[in-house]
């Protein structure tokens, strides 16, 4: 870890390299301690072996070989920093291919330490989610969503939400959801507004991607990291007669 402090520029991960046994304090803290370390140790492990499994040569083989400068060793050390802190595959895989891609092409370094940035607070569920989005018609609702990826029915509430306060999607004026309802529902919605005293069904919440989210779409895709599960859809739901 003291290598991976150097290459991140992150002085607090040359911690984790010091032996737990000189660590200061109580148990408890040298057991903290030591769990970091092992678990930094394990993201910056898989991170290398994404490298060398896409690439065909170790990250600093093609730091030597691209002859890569200064942007393109910051962008090692973010996409190393950010490995150390995930446990999920997709979001090593994708540190790793924007480092690959960075470092090849000199001209994408910039676009890939973006990327690292964007898909910080990413999962990749939550890479499903917008990928699923992506496939979407402007504003789509929960349903509509699922035609593209039934599986995640359970979740798409809670990744709907989280995508929105990541600033990925924006929720849409009541106005243009409407638009995406079945004509039954319409008329349902209509016939309950001009009946007094009979309450209106609940308008579904409209969503749209936002500017962020489109270009982290389009950042994925470029690296080929866009999470499709287009094979794994049912039939689609059916509008009432």
């Amino acid at each position: 870890m003291t290598a991976a402090a150097a290459v991140t520029g992150n002085p607090s991960l040359a911690i984790w390299a010091v032996p737990v046994s000189a660590l200061a304090g109580s148990a408890t803290e040298e057991a903290v301690a030591f769990v970091k370390g092992l678990w930094a140790a394990e993201g910056v492990q898989r991170f290398a072996e994404a490298v060398e499994e896409d690439s065909g040569s170790t990250a600093p083989e093609l730091l030597e070989r691209e002859g890569v400068g200064r942007k393109g060793r910051h962008l090692l050390g973010e996409a190393v920093e950010a490995s150390s802190t995930t446990s999920d595959d997709w979001k090593v895989r994708v540190l790793a291919r924007a480092f690959i891609v960075g470092a090849k092409d000199h001209t994408k370094i910039d676009e890939m330490r973006l990327l690292v940035k964007l898909v910080d607070d990413l999962e990749g569920v939550d890479a499903r989610c917008l990928a699923a989005a992506v496939r979407c018609k402007e504003v789509f609702l929960t349903r509509e969503l699922l035609e593209f990826d039934r599986q995640l029915e359970a979740v798409a509430a809670i990744l709907l939400s989280k995508l929105v306060r990541l600033g990925f999607l924006d929720v849409v004026d009541e106005r243009h959801a409407i638009l995406n309802l079945t004509p039954y529902e319409q008329e349902e919605l209509h016939d309950a507004r001009q009946t007094a005293g009979r309450a209106e069904p609940r308008v579904p919440t409209g969503f749209t991607l936002s500017p962020v989210g489109r270009a982290t779409a389009d950042l994925l895709a470029s690296i080929g990291q866009v999470e499709h599960h287009s094979n794994t859809i049912p039939n689609p739901p059916q509008k009432p007669a």
